[in-house]
């Protein structure tokens, strides 16, 4: 099974589902962990923020000394700053929920685009041939969303059993000890991540730095509509909205990212046949579409069925987008340029969870959906423009406009 990637890189698809399976959760209780303790609207936007914002830094600390202190070591560090963080939540006061929510290395997208997935992506591209490259990335962000899901749909699970405090205290101990797991594996991983002949210090060449540049722009119009409407955001929005409670939630994120999952091995088949950027704007574009629609759904259901509708597609991007930023430089450069592209991406989705929280506070519900699915048609419609002409090595000659 999954004979086409080496060993190291099946541990990563291991590691990636122990994170994200905590995440999945996270996204939907933090939320409600902070109202169960009377913080505001805002407070909870600020948490949010913050957490966000840490990724931008983090991301900084990957592509200047990652190489340098080692891969390994450094994810290690982080899984660290997990267990650390989850202890902090469950003190409950507010300066521990902030320090938390500062280094906690948590998620509250129910994904990630923080210093796990720059380290990673970057080592997976070691493990597989270039030609399974977009299998792989499809294969890990599959394995990603459904274990996101399946911990979407464990947060409703103690619920069933215990106290809303007993409950939240056994999910926020749950996010600690899967740190202490992924520190485990990357033990087992050893000096299997690093690169080979690597410099003290990776410089990106003058056509990289081009690439990162314009990437930078452009994800950081797309993060900034994300931060809208993520995942935690949702959880709020239904909340207030239709007063749907968590236990209902969980099922509801559940199925979206079984759906989102699936959609993973689908996007491997079209870019084979469109391309890499083809398939990340094309798919991309209708979910906007339904995003939008969003705002104006009058019923619980057909909110719910439009939010699926665009589940369906709003992350064939993903594994195409990985793969396309991995094809295009040096193997020297990824972890430089993931992190260098994520870095904006994180700090411009951090601008904008306050402004929704703001919003559904003033009553204004419909606006995060507007916004987010206005500036991501943009998103689209200019990365088309900059890079159709730009091909990885495996769609030279193959008379694809990617």
């Amino acid at each position: 099974m999954l004979s086409w990637i080496e060993k190291p890189g099946k541990l990563l698809f291991i590691t990636k589902a122990l994170r994200v399976f905590s995440y999945g959760f996270m996204s939907l209780v933090l939320p409600f962990y902070l109202r169960y303790l009377n913080f505001s609207l805002e407070f909870i936007g600020i948490v949010i923020t913050l957490s966000i914002l840490t990724g931008v830094f983090f991301n900084i600390f990957v592509g200047i000394y990652a190489e340098r202190l080692g891969r390994k070591r450094s994810l290690q560090i982080f899984s660290l700053f997990m267990l650390f963080s989850s202890i902090l939540f469950l003190l409950g006061d507010w300066i521990s929920i902030i320090v938390a929510s500062i280094f906690g290395v948590i998620s509250v997208t129910g994904t990630e685009t923080g210093p796990f997935l720059s380290i990673e992506q970057a080592a997976l591209t070691k493990f597989s041939k270039d030609e399974r490259r977009t299998l792989t990335f499809s294969f890990y962000n599959f394995i990603g969303y459904t274990f996101s899901a399946l911990g979407s749909l464990f947060s409703g699970l103690p619920g069933l059993f215990f106290n809303q405090g007993i409950s939240y205290s056994i999910l926020l101990s749950i996010f600690g000890i899967n740190g202490l797991l992924l520190f485990y594996i990357y033990s087992i991983l050893g000096d299997s991540l690093e690169i080979k002949n690597k410099s003290i210090k990776i410089k990106l060449s003058p056509e990289a730095r081009k690439i990162v540049l314009k990437l930078s722009l452009l994800f950081s119009i797309d993060a900034f509509g994300g931060g809208f409407i993520i995942q935690s955001i949702l959880s709020l929005w239904f909340r207030i909205r239709f007063n749907i409670m968590l236990g209902e939630q969980s099922w509801i994120f559940f199925i979206g990212g079984i759906i989102t999952a699936l959609s993973f091995f689908l996007a491997e088949r079209i870019a084979r046949k469109i391309g890499l950027l083809n398939t990340m704007v094309f798919t991309h574009l209708p979910s906007n579409v339904f995003l939008l629609l969003i705002a104006f759904a009058q019923t619980p259901t057909l909110a719910i069925i439009l939010l699926f509708l665009r589940q369906s597609l709003s992350q064939m991007d993903v594994p195409t987008r990985q793969s396309y930023m991995m094809a295009i430089v040096k193997p020297e450069e990824r972890v430089a340029l993931s992190s260098a592209t994520n870095i904006p991406r994180a700090l411009a989705q951090a601008g904008s969870p306050y402004l929704s929280t703001y919003s559904l506070a003033l009553g204004i519900l419909s606006l995060p959906f507007i916004l987010s699915g206005s500036l991501k048609i943009i998103y689209d419609i200019l990365i088309f423009i900059t890079f159709r002409n730009i091909k990885p090595p495996e769609e030279i000659g193959k008379g694809k406009h990617s």
